[in-house]
This record gives structure tokens, sequence and C-alpha cells, in this order.
């Protein structure tokens, strides 16, 4: 099954799905004093609305390093070679952001700016950072990073690989009867270079008398940017079993055409919410309500 590498304090560490590095500096007591965390270029893609046109583009992923430093209670970020509008790319840092915490032990850091920062040899600013960072126990990081250059590109940095837990419904359009569970988790896999998104299932389950599928997959699935999040869709597609490489990669699909569906629909919010619909040709109609995963169902 397609699971990342769980986070180490002892050493640095694959998290995240592979989205993320990490590294723990500690000091003689084992207690951590630092933490250093970084998206990879490649597990990323960066979303951009040009608030004056109100249009979405895409551009590919981008490096960002965060220093948590918990002894000052700050945050120090840079971002390399960042792509936000044709022709321009920004590298800058941004100090001593605070670090704030939420109920669930979450790394926030908020920034106002203005922060001066230059583009291509000019100067330019970077306002309304913000920064979040879950890392459960047993489940990919939840990772989130936007922010406003000059006013005018409200950026969104968004990871390729989201995992996603909550319950799907089955309504049997025979005879109305109701299937729910909250066993089946899901990863949207995001691809920028391709504009294809594809929704993986794991123990997926229609029917209380169906044993589970290790792993099922809707390939090739359309997606577009809004202000309501990613939205993703497909008027027709048959899904795949999938197995996996000791690697985390895909094997193999099966196409599993006794699974044909039509009109797929849903919306991703990163590091918030994922909701989608379809109807099962065979099963009937299917809906998902999650929020990011912080636990493997074994």
């Amino acid at each position: 099954m397609k699971k990342s590498a769980i986070f180490s304090t002892a050493v640095c560490a694959l998290i995240g799905a592979a989205s993320l590095t990490s590294c723990l500096d500690n000091d003689d007591k084992g207690t951590a004093n630092s933490f250093t965390v970084q998206m990879l270029a490649n597990k990323n893609f960066i979303a951009v609305k040009d608030l004056q046109t109100n249009n979405w583009q895409s551009y590919p992923g981008s490096a960002a390093t965060m220093l948590y430093d918990f002894k000052a209670g700050t945050m120090n970020m840079s971002v390399q070679n960042l792509q936000f509008a044709e022709n321009k790319t920004a590298t800058f840092s941004i100090p001593q952001l605070s670090i704030s915490f939420d109920a669930n032990g979450a790394y926030i850091c908020k920034g106002n700016g203005p922060y001066t920062v230059s583009v291509a040899g000019a100067p330019s600013y970077v306002t309304n950072v913000y920064s979040y960072l879950r890392l459960p126990a047993t489940a990919p990081s939840i990772f989130d990073l936007s922010f406003t250059i000059d006013d005018r590109y409200m950026v969104q940095m968004v990871p390729a690989i989201n995992y996603f837990a909550g319950t799907t419904r089955i309504i049997n359009t025979r005879d109305d009867k109701q299937f729910t569970t909250e066993r089946t988790y899901y990863n949207l896999e995001i691809d920028q270079k391709t504009g294809k998104a594809e929704l993986y299932a794991f123990e997926a389950q229609f029917v209380e008398s169906m044993p589970s599928l290790k792993c099922l997959s809707w390939a090739g699935l359309d997606y577009e940017l809004t202000d309501n999040g990613i939205v993703f869709s497909a008027a027709n597609v048959i899904p795949n079993t999938v197995t996996f490489k000791n690697d985390g990669s895909v094997d193999k699909r099966t196409p599993q055409p006794a699974y044909a569906c039509t009109d797929v629909l849903g919306t991703m919010s990163v590091a918030r919410n994922l909701t989608f619909t379809y109807n099962c040709t065979a099963l009937g109609k299917a809906s998902f309500f999650g929020t990011p995963m912080v636990e493997y169902k074994n």
C-alpha cells in the first residue's frame, strides 16, 4: 500500500509522502531546539490568482525551507525560484515569523508584512504570509503555505500528494439502501505538468458484503483552480485496481469496467477538506467528505 515514511525525532527523515524533508537539532538533554523542514520542488506546484484579472494560473513547484527555532519561538522561511507570473520568478527569505500552535499541535506562522524582496533585481514586497504544518505520528504531514506578492499575486503552494479520511456513503439506486464506511481513505495526486489528477481509494468498499479493495484509483481526472479550491472532474471514467512497488511507486494498474463511473466531481481545499461525488453504474451514487488524514486505518 502506498504510504509515506513516518517522521522520526532521531534522524533526518522523509515525511509527508516524500513531499517534505526534516531534521531536528537537539541539545545535550535530547530536547529539540530547532526543526528544519523543506518542501521539495518536485512534490508541489504553485497556484496563483492574479487579483487584477481574477484569473488563476499554475506553475511548476518551488523549494521552500522553514527553520523553526523553539527557543526564540520563531520561524525563518526561504523560498527558491518560485514562478508567480509569466517571466516573473522570486527567491526570498522572511525572518522571525512568530510560531503559534492550534488545538492539534500544528505549527502556525503568520506575517502581515510587507517584507521587501527582490524580483529580477527590482524591489517587490510580500504580505499575508501563512504557514501551517501538522505532523501526525502515523500519517503524512499536513502542509499549507500561502502569501501575496505586490498586492497582486495571491500565491498558494499545493502539495502534489494529499491524503484525506472521512465518511464514504454509497446509496444503491436499485433499492435505496445506504452503506457508509470510515475505513476507506483517499489520496488526491495532482500532476501540474499534465493538468491531470488521480484519486486513490485505499481499503475501498461499496457494500457491506464486499471485501475491501487494497487500492482503487480514478486516473486522468481534469482539474482547475478556483477560489473554492481545486475542482476535479470526469464525465466517464473506468477505475483501476493498483499495486505498488516497494518504493511506493505504481507497479500496475488493472482496469475494472464493472465499476465504471460517471459524473465524477470533487473539490479539494489544501490542508482543509476533500469532497466528491460520482455515480457507479453497478453500485449506485457515492459521496465523500473528509479532512486531512491523521492516522492510518489498518
